[in-house]
C-alpha cells in the first residue's frame, strides 16, 4: 500500500510541474515581450519564399503585391499567434494518409512502451482497429506500464465498457475514463453537448500520435483522413492537453457514484461472473477481429501509395481548444492564419458550417486577392452536415470562392495551408460543436516543405473531386435548399 500511495504522488508531482512549466512558458510568451524576436526568427527564412511568391500577381487588372508589407503583416500574425502558447522547436513529424501504416507504427510503439501511455480518444469501435488497440493496451498493463484512458461517452457509445475494458480492470496500473457520460434529461443542458474530439496517444512521454483517425476499421479503407506521429519538445505540449481533459474527467466521475467505471462491479459476484463470461463468449465470436502479425506487414494492394510527409527539426505550435473554458487558441490561430492569406489559401474540411467569425475570414482573404478553395464531403459520413451546408455555398461562390465536393470516399481529414508556407492539421472541424463546445486539438507549422507536401495531396484529392459552380448550385432543387436551412437555424438553437 505504500507502494502504491508514493506512486500516486510521485504520479501527481510529475503533473504538477509538467503543467507549472507549460503555464510558466506560455505566461512569458503572453506577457513577456519575447514573442516578436521568435517570430522574427522564425519567418526570417522565409524572405525568399515571400519574394518569389507575390513577385507573380493573380490579377492582371492590379500589381503584384509589395512583398515586404505582406512579410511584415505575418510576423505580426505569427507574434499574435505565438502568444496562445504551445510553441517548441526541433521536432520531427510524419504524417500518415494511409490509415493501415498508423496503426501498424501505433501497435508497435504500444507494444514497445516502458513506462506510460496516455490516450484520449472520440471513437472505439469494437471491431478489427479497436479491439486489437485494447488487446495491446491489456498487453502493455501486464507489463507494468501506466496507462491513463479517456473515451468520448458519445463518440465511443458503441463500446461497452463493461464487456470490452473489463480485463483492464485487474490492473491496478490503470485509470479508464468516460468523458462526459449522458444524464437524465439534461440533452438540453449546455454541458451535455461538450464532447473530446481529440485523437491523441502519448507514450512514454517520448512519441506522441495526433490527428483526426479514430480507433475504427473506417479510417483503414473508407475514409480519406490524415494523421500524425510527433517527437521532440511538442511531446510535453500535448502531454498538457491530455492532463487537461484528464482533470476534467476525473473530477466529473470522482463527484458521481462511481470514481471510476469499474468500481460498481464487485468482483467475485454472481454479476461479475455474468459479466466475465459473456466477454469469453463474445471474443470467441469475434475471433477474426483480431489482426494477425502477417496482417500488419502486408500493406493493402489497393490501397494508394501517397507520398507521406516525414520532416526532421522543424518548428511546431501545438494548440488546443476548450470552449466552457474560454480557451479557443486553435480556431483563432486558424482564423488568423486564412484572414492574413494573399496569395492562396485550401481548406480540406469534412463538414463546412462555419460560424460568422471564420466567414469573414474567409471573405477577406477572398477580397485580398487569395485563391480561396474548399474540398468538402461530398459522401460525408453525416449525410445532414452536408445538407445543412448546401445554402452557405451560393455565398461563397458568389465571391468567387471555388468550392469541390470529394466523391472517392468519405472525406474526414482537416488541413488547411496558407500562402505556401503555414500548415496545420488536427481533429478540429469548421463547424459550430468544433469551435463552441468540443476539446479540439491540433498543430500549427510554418515551414514551406511542409506546406508544399499537404498541398500536393490537396491537388490529387481535387483530381478525385467535382468542383461545384454557381450554375450547379442554382440547379439543385429548391425544397433541398429549403432543408439546408432548416436543419442549418436548428443547429443554432439548440445546438451550444
Amino acid at each position: 500500500m505504500n507502494k502504491n500511495k508514493s506512486y500516486t504522488q510521485l504520479n501527481h508531482f510529475s503533473k504538477a510541474w509538467l503543467r507549472f512549466r507549460y503555464r510558466t512558458r506560455s505566461w512569458i510568451y503572453t506577457h513577456g515581450g519575447s514573442t516578436f524576436a521568435i517570430a522574427k526568427r522564425v519567418m526570417e527564412p522565409l524572405q525568399e519564399h515571400f519574394k518569389t511568391v507575390y513577385s507573380i500577381s493573380r490579377s492582371t487588372e492590379k500589381p503584384p503585391p509589395q512583398w515586404d508589407e505582406i512579410y511584415k503583416k505575418w510576423v505580426l500574425t505569427v507574434n499574435s499567434m505565438l502568444r496562445f502558447g504551445g510553441f517548441s522547436e526541433n521536432n520531427n513529424i510524419h504524417v500518415y494518409n494511409v490509415g493501415l501504416h498508423y496503426f501498424k507504427d501505433l501497435w508497435n510503439a504500444i507494444d514497445q512502451s516502458k513506462t506510460r501511455i496516455l490516450m484520449e480518444m472520440y471513437n472505439i469501435e469494437p471491431d478489427e482497429s479497436g479491439l486489437t488497440t485494447i488487446q495491446k493496451l491489456e498487453e502493455a498493463a501486464a507489463r507494468g506500464v501506466e496507462l491513463k484512458l479517456i473515451f468520448d461517452a458519445f463518440g465511443s457509445s458503441n463500446i461497452d465498457p463493461v464487456i470490452h475494458f473489463a480485463k483492464l480492470k485487474e490492473f491496478s496500473n490503470v485509470e479508464v475514463y468516460m468523458f462526459n457520460p449522458p444524464r437524465l434529461l439534461g440533452f438540453f443542458k449546455s454541458k451535455s453537448w461538450v464532447r473530446t474530439h481529440r485523437k491523441l496517444c502519448v507514450i512514454d512521454d517520448k512519441i506522441a500520435f495526433c490527428g483526426g483517425m479514430n480507433l475504427s476499421n473506417k479510417y483503414r479503407d473508407q475514409f480519406r483522413d490524415s494523421h500524425c506521429m510527433l517527437t521532440g519538445a511538442c511531446v510535453e505540449d500535448l502531454m498538457n492537453m491530455f492532463y487537461e481533459t484528464y482533470e476534467e474527467a476525473s473530477r466529473i466521475q470522482e463527484n458521481n457514484w462511481k470514481p471510476k467505471i469499474f468500481s460498481f462491479i464487485p468482483k467475485g459476484t454472481k454479476f461479475w461472473n455474468y459479466v466475465m463470461n459473456q466477454f469469453k463468449k463474445h471474443q470467441q465470436q469475434n475471433k477474426l477481429f483480431l489482426l494477425s502479425r502477417q496482417d500488419l506487414d502486408v500493406v493493402d494492394k489497393q490501397e494508394k501509395q501517397e507520398k507521406e510527409i516525414d520532416r526532421q527539426g522543424i518548428h511546431l505550435q501545438i494548440l488546443g481548444s476548450y470552449p466552457r473554458r474560454g480557451r479557443k487558441y486553435l480556431h483563432r490561430a486558424i482564423q488568423m492564419a486564412i484572414a492574413e492569406s494573399h496569395q492562396h489559401c485550401y481548406i480540406t474540411t469534412p463538414y463546412f458550417l462555419p460560424p460568422r467569425s471564420l466567414v469573414r475570414a474567409i471573405l477577406q482573404a477572398k477580397k485580398q486577392g487569395s485563391d480561396v478553395r474548399i474540398l468538402t464531403a461530398g459522401l460525408s459520413d453525416v449525410p445532414l452536415f452536408r445538407l445543412g451546408s448546401l445554402p452557405l455555398y451560393g455565398m461563397f461562390l458568389k465571391e468567387g470562392i471555388k468550392i469541390y465536393e470529394y466523391h472517392a470516399k468519405t472525406l474526414h481529414a482537416k488541413t488547411i495551408t496558407s500562402d505556401g508556407f503555414f500548415c496545420s492539421a488536427g481533429s478540429y472541424n469548421l463547424d459550430r460543436m468544433s469551435f463552441y463546445s468540443n476539446l479540439e486539438l491540433g498543430w500549427c507549422t510554418f515551414d514551406v516543405d511542409t506546406a508544399k507536401v499537404v498541398e500536393e495531396h490537396f491537388e490529387e484529392d481535387l483530381k478525385q473531386s467535382k468542383e461545384i459552380s454557381f450554375e450547379d448550385w442554382k440547379k439543385i432543387p429548391w425544397y433541398k435548399i429549403w432543408l439546408g436551412k432548416f436543419l442549418f437555424y436548428l443547429m443554432l438553437l439548440i445546438g451550444p
